[in-house]
């Protein structure tokens, strides 16, 4: 059962032709079995155009997890 969800957004800049692109950072809390988790992930990708083409696209996918017994 997931509880909820926030985010927030991570901004930066690059120089052409290299394009960088940055989803949502989410948070969700997940409660299963008198465990909660914490599930946080980024992902971040970046664009090489040349010419008007895309040449190259690189992504990073981060995600980290954390939780403690429920009482």
């Amino acid at each position: 059962m997931w509880d909820g969800a926030r985010g927030c957004g991570l901004s930066f800049g690059f120089s052409a032709p290299c394009v960088a692109r940055s989803r949502e950072l989410e948070t969700i809390s997940q409660s299963e079995r008198g465990y909660e988790r914490i599930y946080q992930g980024q992902e971040l990708s970046f664009e090489v155009e040349l010419r008007g083409d895309l040449v190259c696209r690189v992504g990073l996918l981060a995600r980290s997890s954390g939780g403690e017994g429920a009482e």
